[in-house]
């Protein structure tokens, strides 16, 4: 049985979607990249086409992509494809296909909080944060790490304006199958010295999380000890499960791998 919808509604402002989310049964439909394969019934869907949350764009600090931007309009963005030598023009480019990148939008993809999510992972490993049009604006991690907030609408994506150099590893089967690890990688870059680390995980196959252990041994030091040091502590940090693809085990055996090289590529 496919997906069902007993009432579709596009209203014209957050304020009247926020109220329309409030009713019992109301969810945010966001692309339906994935919905649409589920065979359950929504009995109030809410389209939030029309509000005016789809724009991409610079304030103060930030490049804030609007929490319905397409994937693939973000990728193609000048501001974007200008961010860190074009590190998430090509991490995008890795989620899936084309036609997917088309329809799947960010907050569609973030929100649900997708344990094989490339793009989150990606994301995570840059000074980013997301609002929300009640609960206001938090750090990415702190979304992640805690509940979601509740009845509430994502709005934006904000991600913070600095030189960093970054790049992103997957493991795969095959090129449109899901990651089997990810890791992506990113430094600030001060004048050719590289501080402020982030090493983000995902597809372990829970959602992205940060490696603070990581990031702390990086911060001091990346030479070949520190990132040893640093990738043992990612893999004894957080957590790598089984599923009916490959082994916990397996994961951070692979995770490690890449980090490795991820550290590497954005040392240069």
């Amino acid at each position: 049985m496919p997906l069902k919808i007993l009432e579709y509604v596009r209203p014209k402002t957050l304020e009247e979607a926020y109220e329309l989310l409030q009713k019992d049964g109301a969810e945010i439909l966001g692309g339906t990249t994935y919905a649409r394969l589920s065979n359950r019934t929504i009995k109030l869907a809410i389209d939030l086409q029309d509000v005016g949350i789809s724009d991409i764009y610079e304030e103060d600090d930030y490049i804030v992509v609007g929490a319905m931007a397409r994937l693939a309009n973000m990728q193609f963005h000048d501001l974007i494809m200008e961010y860190a030598n074009g590190y998430l023009y090509d991490a995008i480019s890795y989620v899936w296909s084309v036609q997917l990148r088309n329809i799947a939008t960010v907050g569609g993809t973030i929100v649900p909080k997708w344990g094989f999510s490339d793009f989150i992972t990606a994301v995570l490993a840059l000074p980013s944060e997301v609002e929300f049009y009640k609960a206001g604006r938090m750090k990415l991690e702190e979304f992640l790490e805690n509940p979601t907030p509740k009845k509430d609408i994502m709005t934006k994506l904000l991600i913070k304006k600095e030189s960093r150099k970054a790049t992103f590893k997957f493991m795969r089967n095959s090129v449109y199958d899901f990651s089997i690890v990810n890791v992506a990688v990113s430094a600030k870059d001060e004048n050719g010295k590289l501080t402020d680390w982030r090493v983000a995980v995902g597809a372990r196959p829970g959602v992205a999380a940060l490696s603070r252990k990581a990031m702390e041994i990086l911060n001091d030091g990346y030479d070949e000890s520190h990132i040893e040091e640093a990738t043992e502590a990612m893999q004894e940090e957080l957590n790598f499960a089984d599923d009916f693809r490959w082994s916990g085990e397996y994961r951070r055996e692979v995770a490690g791998a890449l980090m490795r090289n991820a550290i590497s590529e954005v040392i240069g």
